[in-house]
Order: C-alpha cells, then sequence, then structure tokens
C-alpha cells in the first residue's frame, strides 16, 4: 500500500529526474491514476502560429498516439471572431486597426469578439474529452474551476454565472478588466502561470511535463503527411 505522502513525493519532488524516461513517467501516471499530458510553456507566439499549432496538434491526436496536450502563450494583439462574429461587431474603424498593429482572426469557437494580447495568458487545452470521460460542460466548469481557483490565490473572488458559462467575452454590459487593476498593484506573470499550472494538475488529475516547441511542431507536421484532407488543404 502506497501512502498519500509517496505519491506526491514521485510525482512532484522527483519529476525532473525521471524526466529523461517518458515510459516511466507514463507508467507512474498509470499507476498514481494521473494523466500523462505534454506542458507547452511559451512566453511569447504570434497568434496565428499558436492557432496552426493548434489546429495540427488537434488533428495529429486523431491520428496518432499522442497524450493530453496544454498550451500556455501570449500573443501580440488581435481580436478574434467566433462562429456568431460579423466583422460589424467590430467597434473599431479598420485603419485604426492597422495603424495599432491589431490583426483580426476568425476562429472555431462560439461567441462574438475577443481581444488578446501581451499581459493577458492564453491556456489551450488539446484534449480528447472522450478519453477524458468528460463532456462539454463538464470540461466548461473545470475550467471555470482552473481560473476561480487561480484567482482566489490572489485574493480576488470569482463565481460561475449559470446563464452564461465559460467565457463572458461578447455580453452585452460585460466590461472585461485585469488582476493588475482589481488589485491595484503589479502582479508576477511567472506567478499567474504557476498558479494555473498547480490548478490544470490539481483539478483534471494531470501531469505536466515540458514538451520543446521544436518537437511538438514537428508532431503537428508529421499528421500532414498522414491524413490526406490535410495534405491537400
Amino acid at each position: 500500500m502506497v501512502s498519500p505522502d509517496f505519491t506526491v513525493i514521485i510525482t512532484f519532488q522527483h519529476r525532473q529526474a525521471l524526466a529523461s524516461s517518458v515510459d516511466t513517467l507514463a507508467a507512474l501516471c498509470y499507476l498514481f491514476h494521473m494523466i500523462f499530458t505534454r506542458l507547452l510553456n511559451l512566453e511569447y507566439q504570434p497568434y496565428a502560429e499558436s492557432l496552426d499549432l493548434m489546429r495540427g496538434l488537434a488533428e495529429a491526436k486523431r491520428f496518432a498516439d499522442l497524450p493530453e496536450i496544454l498550451m500556455l502563450v501570449e500573443h501580440e494583439p488581435v481580436l478574434t471572431l467566433g462562429y456568431r462574429a460579423q466583422t460589424d461587431d467590430i467597434l473599431i474603424p479598420e485603419d485604426t486597426l492597422r495603424a495599432m498593429h491589431i490583426g483580426v482572426h476568425r476562429v472555431e469557437r462560439g461567441g462574438l469578439v475577443t481581444y488578446h494580447g501581451p499581459g493577458q495568458l492564453m491556456a489551450y487545452p488539446v484534449f480528447n474529452l472522450r478519453a477524458l470521460k468528460l463532456g462539454v460542460a463538464k470540461f466548461i466548469s473545470l475550467l471555470e474551476e482552473v481560473i476561480i481557483s487561480t484567482l482566489s490565490y490572489f485574493g480576488l473572488h470569482a463565481a460561475r454565472k449559470a446563464k452564461h458559462p465559460g467565457n463572458p467575452c461578447g455580453i452585452n454590459g460585460v466590461r472585461m478588466t485585469s488582476m493588475t487593476r482589481l488589485l491595484d498593484s503589479r502582479i508576477d506573470p511567472a506567478m499567474v502561470r504557476e498558479r494555473i499550472i498547480y490548478h490544470f494538475e490539481r483539478i483534471f488529475n494531470l501531469n505536466l511535463n515540458p514538451w520543446p516547441l521544436t518537437i511538438a511542431k514537428q508532431a503537428g507536421k508529421t499528421n500532414d503527411s498522414k491524413n490526406p484532407q490535410t495534405a491537400l488543404a
């Protein structure tokens, strides 16, 4: 019988010593019922490159035996348009956007227009919900819990809105803010990342292991040659 203390020692304090052996880590994850997951912890990457990488990795997970993947990253200023968004939903003139070097991208999500930019940490889970035995509603609820728990660590109270699960962007009467503005003090971005990683591991029962960007890109590109539809796109 293994004590809970032993589990913590193996999965956290000795992770770096075990990182050279993927098989060992995967075996430990299985032993302790944790989900072996690759972590792309990127300081900055252009939005278009991140989007292409996510799409490639999502397709690769359909055709190859890839583990779950979590990407953390910041972008240059961009506006993204969801399924329901129209160009008229952008309230800033196009020439002003160009002058401010703000790009516009249409993406495969719900909602209207969302802004991303420096200082905003983006978390992109590339998860197989069926393998994780999660429905969409439960998945969204767990994502909300990651954010609620992270904000709580910094002394900020957050709660769900039953009628508006997930991202509140695009809701009339709702204005975006920031941790710095609410706390009236500068927040250490590295500490925010640390807490996000911790709560993703805790709430989703993950074992996050660093994944070099070069290898991740290759994993996405390798799929292109295996999937005829992707190759012709």
